[in-house]
Formats: C-alpha cells, structure tokens, sequence
C-alpha cells in the first residue's frame, strides 16, 4: 500500500514536470517498456485532471497543472470535457431541492467519474458507441473487436446501455447524458 502511494506521488509529480531530470528520463523509460506501468500513469493522470477540475488541488499544485500539465494537447481536452462533466453535475445538483449527505455526494462524483472512463475508453470510442446506439439498435456481433466488447461492457455497467433481446441500445440515462453533454458544451454530437 505505502509503495502504491509513493509509486502515484512519483508519477504526479512525473506529470507536474517536479522531477529531476534522471528520474523524468526513468519514468519515461519504464513507461515505454511497462504496459501495466503506462495504465497506471493514465490513471494517476485521470485522477490530477478530476482533482484539477474539482478545485481541490493545493493553488501551487494547480498553477503546475495550469503550466506543465495542461501544456499537453490532449490533457487539455480531457480537462475541457471534464470541466462541462463539472458544470453538468453542478447544475443538475442545483435543481435538487433536498440536502444531500456529503457520502452521498462522493457516491454520485464516483458514478460519474465511471460514466466519464467509459465513454473516454480507447480514446472516446465510449462516446461513439453511445452516439451511434441513441439513433438505432445494433446487434454485439456488429461490435465485436475486442476493444469495442470491453467498452460496451463499461457502457452496460454504468447504464447508458441495454441489451433486449440480443440487441444493444442507449438508454434513457444515455440519452440523457448525451444532450446535457451536448447543451453544457455547446457541441452537437452528430
């Protein structure tokens, strides 16, 4: 466990450009040649970009991800599309009424942050997937890659898609999510 902490706070400050430069070389090394390494990079990268965007990041840590993190073109999307994930959550927890409990607010962030990998897996395919079952159904053996089977694995576990009678389908929860995606962002998926 303790290793497992001091290996994240090695890769994040890998990702914040804080390591000397040996050690930068090292990581970037390993990452090449250690695919179970490259997966937890992303990850420890999933997680910066979620603590960026929710404010909860230490101000000096936050204008290292402003300088350093961001400065990768695709981290910025990620951290883009993140931000519209934030402000759709953050309007649809306006229009609650009742006091949520804070373990219930880290529930809902937990759901999302799922919802959010399963529609980025394999570099947004999650989204496709979804963007081409809310206008037809399509049979899995349409889909059957192997990369395209874990994503809809992913898409059902979270329940923006169904199977009915050996048909895969958006739901309405992925409908949904798909049009407030589309207003918050002011994007048309089509």
């Amino acid at each position: 466990m303790e290793q497992t902490l001091q290996r994240e706070e090695l890769i994040k400050s890998y990702l914040l450009g804080e390591l000397p430069e040996q050690d930068q070389k090292d990581v970037e090394i390993r990452l090449l040649n250690d695919p179970e390494y490259f997966d937890e990079v992303v990850m420890v990268e999933d997680e910066l970009a979620d603590d960026f965007v929710f404010g909860i990041l230490p101000e000096d840590q936050a204008q290292r991800v402003r300088r350093r993190f961001l400065a990768v073109p695709e981290r910025h999307e990620k951290v883009k599309f993140l931000k519209t994930i934030e402000h759709y959550i953050s309007v649809l927890s306006s229009d609650e009424t009742d006091d949520r409990s804070w373990e219930r607010a880290l529930i809902e962030a937990d759901n999302n942050r799922e919802l959010l990998k399963s529609l980025m897996a394999e570099d947004w395919a999650g989204l496709h997937v979804l963007l081409k079952l809310q206008f037809a159904t399509i049979e899995p053996h349409e889909v059957a890659s192997s990369s395209v089977g874990g994503i809809l694995r992913e898409l059902i576990r979270t329940g923006l898609v169904e199977t009915d009678n050996g048909r895969l389908y958006c739901t309405q929860l992925g409908v949904e999510s798909l049009k407030r995606m589309e207003r918050s962002s002011g994007v048309e998926f089509n």
